[in-house]
């Protein structure tokens, strides 16, 4: 799954002899952008590297009663995070590391939940053949948010970036699929009933997790 770019934010530009010049403002994430994004062969459109975290979600989630499954994707997770060239970005950014991570992850999620929406190979069943009507995606996608991805989060206890990825789709989904918003109260209330795990994934405070391993 790819997309095309998605900006943290507008580009602040100065015109210098007809030259555009970067502030140092901008300059800040340009290392962490460098790893989000890189060219697709044969298209114009770029890649989202950050994509890989709600694929390696929906992968997992299908059966997250087993322990091997959870433990599978949050190793997954793990070296995502870990990657030589996303430490160094993060390490570029300074203090702004933790909101600079937190950006993409939410942005990401965002543009994850957006494919889903519009893509026509998301929404189809019989094998392909069926192109589903939106009602049908939209229960789809908040299935597997509230019935797969969050309670794969809530089972990985020590994952440090689990409370923020479960933050991002959550509020991805409100973004995304603001009609939605009735069943997602009923459906997120269901997640959280009887669950400490769950009531503390998407409550509370988040530690600085870009820190954390």
């Amino acid at each position: 799954m790819d997309s095309t770019q998605y900006d943290f934010g507008e580009d602040q530009t100065v015109n210098n002899n007809d030259k555009e010049v970067k502030q140092p403002s901008d300059l800040v994430g340009e290392s962490l952008r460098r790893f989000r994004f890189f060219p697709l062969k044969h298209e114009e459109r770029e890649g989202d590297r950050f994509l890989l975290l709600w694929l390696t979600c929906q992968l997992y989630s299908a059966d997250v009663r087993r322990k091997g499954r959870v433990r599978r994707a949050r190793l997954e997770l793990c070296r995502f995070f870990e990657q030589k060239e996303l430490t160094n970005a993060l390490e570029e950014a300074g203090e702004y590391r933790t909101e600079l991570l937190e950006e993409a992850i939410f942005d990401s999620a965002n543009v994850y939940l957006t494919i889903c929406r519009d893509d026509d190979n998301y929404g189809r069943k019989f094998f392909g053949v069926v192109k589903m009507k939106s009602q049908d995606r939209e229960n789809k996608i908040l299935s597997e948010v509230y019935q797969g991805m969050l309670p794969l989060l809530a089972a990985m206890q020590d994952f440090p970036m689990r409370a923020v990825m479960a933050r991002a789709i959550h509020t991805a989904c409100l973004n995304v699929l603001p009609q939605c918003v009735p069943s997602i109260d009923v459906l997120l209330a269901k997640f959280r009933e009887g669950s400490d795990r769950a009531q503390q994934l998407l409550g509370g405070e988040v530690s600085d997790a870009s820190s954390e391993k």
